[in-house]
C-alpha cells in the first residue's frame, strides 16, 4: 500500500494521492514494522528493511545505508548539549543520502522490465542514479542546467550517463518528465525513490542509544526531511516510538553561491511542512557565511568533510542555539547528507584553502585559466579574448579559443549572450557564479 503523509490517505497505487494530489510513499504493514529491534541492523545495506520497501524481484545494491551514527565531542561541548549525534550519509557509495532512493528506484525499474531511467538533477541525484544504472546495466539520461557543479558532472559522466543541458531549470525538469518508451522517470518526485529515503529514520531509531529531541536536516526539495518524518511515523504507528523527535528544517536564505545545488522545488514542500508542524518543529534560514563556517568547523572539529549543502543543517543548528530556539542539555542529531569531496575547488576558494598552482592549471588548463582571468575583469567577445590571450603568452588559433570557450560553457563556468553589433552577430561572454568562484581562487594564488 502507499500512503500520503500529508492527508493520511492510503491507496493501492503509487504516485499522486487520489485525495489531495500530493505524493504517496510506500506504507509497510504494522506487523512488518514491528520486526525492527533496537540496535539490530542485520544487513550491510538498506535491504535489511526489504519488507518495509516496495516489492522488487531483483535488488540492485552498492552497499548503501547502514551509515554510522557518530557521537560528537567538540561541537557538543561547544554548544553544551547533552549529546550531538551525526548521521554520516556521506559514506554512501556515491557520497550522498540519495543512494538509498536510487537503490530502490533502480531495483524497481529492473524488476518491472524498464530499459532505462530518466531524471532531473542539480548534482548528487544524477551521480547516484547513474551509478546504480551502471550496476544494473541500463542507460541513465540526466537533465540538468549548466550550473551543475563540475565535480558532480564528471562523476555522473564517469558512470556512463548521458547529460542533457538546459539554460533554464524548468525546461530541464519538463524534459526529464516527458514519457519515453521503456524509460522509468524517477527522482525526488517519484514515490518509489522516496520510499528508500525512509530507511534513514529506521536506522536512527535502531542505532541511537537514546532518541534525539531534535533532528536537523538541510532542506531544498524537502525529500530528506519529509521522509525521515514518514519513517518515524511508521515506527510510531507500529508502537515502536514514543514521543516524536522535533524536526528542524534548515534552508538557504536568499540566493546562495555556496549551496546553489540545494534547489527549492515543490514536489515535497507540503509533506516537509507537515513534518515540521506535526513534530512541533520549525524552519530556520542561514546565509553563505554561516554555511562556510559550519563546513570548516565540522572538518576541523570532527574530521568530517561535508559539501556546503550538507553543512546547511549544521549552520542552522548553531543559529538555533544562538537565537535560543532550542534549549541546551538536549539530545540533538544532525544529518550530514553528502561529502565535500565532490566540489573541492569551490570549497577551497570559499574557506581559503589554496591548492598548488600546478594542480589548478592541470584541472583547468592554461588557456582556460587565462580566459577566466580575462572575464573576471569584464565581459568580452571571442575575438577580444583571443587578442588579450597574447598578453598571457598564449598563441592559440582563434578556432582553438572558441573550443576552449565552448568547453568552459559546458562546464558551467561561463555563459554567452547573443548580440547584434553593426549588423554582425557576436556572443558576449561572462562568468557564471561558479566561474567567479574559480577565477577568484586562481587570482588569489
Amino acid at each position: 500500500m502507499f500512503k500520503c503523509y500529508v492527508c493520511g490517505n492510503i491507496q493501492e497505487n503509487s504516485g499522486q494521492c487520489s485525495v489531495c494530489k500530493n505524493l504517496t510513499v510506500y506504507y509497510p504493514l504494522n506487523y512488518e514494522v514491528k520486526k525492527i529491534k533496537a540496535a539490530d541492523i542485520r544487513a550491510n545495506n538498506i535491504w535489511n528493511y526489504r519488507n518495509l520497501l516496495p516489492a522488487v524481484d531483483k535488488i540492485i545494491s552498492l552497499g548503501e545505508g547502514n551509515t554510522p551514527l557518530i557521537y560528537s565531542e567538540k561541537i557538543k561541548d561547544e554548544l553544551k548539549v547533552s549529546s550531538l549525534m551525526i548521521k554520516n550519509e556521506s559514506v554512501n557509495p556515491t557520497g550522498s543520502f540519495l543512494d538509498r532512493g536510487s537503490s530502490v528506484a533502480i531495483s524497481y525499474a529492473i524488476s518491472n522490465k524498464y530499459k532505462g531511467v530518466k531524471c532531473f538533477s542539480s548534482g548528487n541525484l544524477g551521480a547516484s542514479l547513474s551509478a546504480y544504472s551502471a550496476k544494473a546495466g541500463i542507460p541513465c539520461a540526466v537533465y540538468a542546467t549548466r550550473k551543475l557543479i563540475t565535480g558532480k558532472l564528471y562523476q555522473t559522466m564517469c558512470y556512463g550517463a548521458s547529460v542533457n543541458f538546459y539554460d533554464d531549470q524548468q525546461d530541464a525538469i519538463s524534459e526529464s518528465q516527458k514519457m519515453q518508451k521503456g524509460f522509468y522517470i524517477t527522482g525526488e518526485s517519484d514515490s518509489i525513490f522516496l520510499s528508500g529515503l525512509k530507511t534513514i529514520a529506521y536506522e536512527i531509531v535502531e542505532q541511537a542509544t537514546k532518541l534525539p529531541d531534535y533532528i536537523f536536516v538541510s532542506v531544498g526539495e524537502g525529500g530528506a526531511l519529509s521522509m525521515i518524518y514518514a519513517g518515524l511515523l511508521d515506527l510510531k504507528d507500529a508502537g515502536l516510538l514514543g514521543e516524536m523527535p522535533r524536526l528542524v528544517g534548515v534552508r538557504v536564505k536568499n540566493r546562495s553561491t555556496v549551496a546553489d545545488d540545494l534547489l527549492i522545488q515543490k514536489a515535497n514542500s507540503k509533506a516537509a511542512e507537515k513534518a515540521l508542524n506535526d513534530s512541533n518543529g520549525f524552519m530556520i534560514e542561514v546565509e553563505d557565511e554561516e554555511i562556510l563556517k559550519a563546513t570548516a568547523t565540522l572538518a576541523k572539529s570532527e574530521g568530517l568533510f561535508a559539501e556546503p549543502s550538507a553543512a546547511v543543517a549544521l549552520a542552522g543548528l548553531y543559529k538555533a542555539f544562538n537565537e535560543r530556539k532550542i534549549d541546551q542539555k538536549t539530545n540533538v542529531l544532525y544529518v550530514l547528507t553528502g561529502t565535500g569531496l565532490k566540489d573541492p575547488v569551490a570549497i577551497g576558494a570559499l574557506i581559503d584553502i589554496r591548492p598548488k598552482q600546478s594542480i589548478a592549471e592541470f584541472q583547468i588548463g592554461k588557456t582556460k585559466k587565462a580566459i577566466l582571468e580575462i572575464l573576471y575583469s569584464k565581459k568580452a567577445h571571442g575575438y577580444e579574448i583571443w587578442k588579450k590571450l597574447k598578453g598571457f603568452e598564449i598563441n592559440d588559433t582563434l578556432p582553438a579559443v572558441y573550443i576552449s570557450l565552448s568547453d568552459l560553457k559546458k562546464d558551467g563556468l561561463i555563459k554567452g549572450e547573443n548580440l547584434t553589433v553593426k549588423g554582425r552577430n557576436i556572443v558576449l561572454y561572462e562568468l557564471t557564479d561558479s566561474g567567479k568562484r574559480i577565477a577568484g581562487l586562481l587570482l588569489s594564488m
